[in-house]
């Protein structure tokens, strides 16, 4: 199962992915919906998450659909001085606010800040940050 937000992300990885035993859908995880998935990775999504009620509903939807053993993977902007993305605003997280907002079922397991250059040859700070579900 994959989902993304972004129907033309979804068409691209169509056409990369061999493996046609993948189901594929589009979806707003900010919004309540009920999937089974043993990965969850956050490709610069959760940042632009600003109200309570829609983090909360992304917290929600991640632990129920995680499976136990399953993985989640956030990939956010490091750098705290980085307030808009394509003039949007920007929720910033660290490793400390993500094990707070899984909470005990989650271990982390590694995490890396990650320098990518955009097309533009500017560069951008990432954090990357792993967990596994334990409970």
């Amino acid at each position: 199962m994959l989902n993304d937000i972004s129907p033309q992300a979804l068409e691209t990885l169509k056409n990369r992915i061999e493996e046609k035993n993948v189901e594929f859908f589009e979806y707003d995880v900010s919004k309540t919906f009920q999937k089974k998935c043993d990965v969850w990775f956050d490709r610069a999504v959760l940042h632009f998450l600003l109200s309570e009620e829609e983090k909360n509903i992304y917290f929600e939807n991640l632990k129920n659909s995680l499976s136990k053993g399953g993985y989640v993977l956030f990939s956010e902007f490091a750098k705290q001085d980085v307030k808009y993305c394509a003039n949007l605003p920007l929720e910033h997280y660290n490793v400390e606010k993500f094990s707070s907002l899984l909470g005990d079922g989650f271990k982390l397991i590694d995490n890396e800040v990650f320098e990518y250059t955009m097309p533009w040859e500017d560069t951008r700070l990432y954090l990357y940050v792993l967990f596994k579900r334990i409970s």
